[in-house]
């Protein structure tokens, strides 16, 4: 298990990073990391103060980090990093800032046999989620019915249950993920995308959603069980990922920050 002191040491430096992302001198403390050496003075003196605390758990630490005093250091706005080691490897999942007490509950009350991680279940709850959300299947069928430009592009039975569960919702945890899914307002490019990479895979597929991270901007697409690539693929600009082999998993993935598979 994590110790305290390394608990310590991960909180100072987050909030350091955190300090300066507030003060926009995020790249300055980075140059200096890279670089290996010390904070200057300068940097450090520039920076606001923060507050920040960790709370043992059930299975690791939780840390926050805000600009807040008192009893609301523990309720606004800032960092909330659940701290743990699986597999004999530290794991950080960033939640929403969501009440610390809150937070610990989820976490002490999670059992493995859950469909989702407490993470990803926060990350869901936020966008609008809740389990037995079901949207009308027929509104689904008419809506991608209008759009597909594709035989291989096509509605299958794995598609059609993400969007009648997940439709509409939008994702967002700040600096780990922004995934909106269908339907919303789509240009027809997109739709051009998913025809080509159906091709590329030798797969039918129905796009579920959009990756909006600014530094990916792909569609994320769901391929039906086949001979050919299976499973949840991003597509960007320029390279093809294996974001999970279910969409559960993929959302377990986004929600958590876990980095996506190059497809070979």
């Amino acid at each position: 298990m994590i110790s305290e002191d390394e608990a310590r040491a991960e909180l100072a430096r987050r909030a350091l990073r955190f300090r300066a992302a507030a003060a926009g001198r995020e790249k300055d403390l980075i140059r200096s990391e890279v670089l290996g050496t010390a904070v200057p003075d300068e940097l450090l003196g520039s920076l606001p103060a923060v507050h920040a605390g960790l709370r043992q758990v059930a299975d690791g630490w939780l840390l926050w980090i805000t600009n807040h005093r008192g009893e609301e250091s523990v309720r606004g706005p800032g960092r909330r990093i659940h701290l743990f080691e699986h597999a004999r490897v530290a794991q950080a999942h960033r939640w929403p800032n969501w009440p610390v007490d809150e937070i610990a509950d989820r976490i002490g009350s999670a059992a493995p046999t859950d469909r989702f991680p407490p993470v990803a279940v926060a990350v869901l709850e936020d966008a609008g989620w809740f389990p037995g959300r079901v949207l009308p299947e027929a509104e689904i069928t008419a809506w991608a019915a209008a759009r597909v430009p594709d035989d291989d592009v096509r509605l299958h039975d794995a598609a059609r249950r993400a969007l009648v569960e997940f439709g509409g919702l939008r994702l967002h945890s700040e600096g780990v993920c922004d995934l909106e899914f269908f339907p919303h307002p789509t240009p027809d490019v997109r739709w051009r995308e998913a025809a080509s990479l159906a091709h590329w895979a030798g797969s039918v597929l129905f796009p579920v959603a959009e990756d909006r991270r600014q530094r990916v901007e792909g569609l994320v697409v769901v391929l039906e069980d086949g001979p050919g690539i299976s499973g949840v693929v991003l597509a960007g600009e320029i390279d093809q990922y294996v974001v999970g082999r279910t969409v559960d998993e993929m959302i377990i993935n986004y929600a958590t920050g876990a980095p996506p598979q190059p497809v070979d």
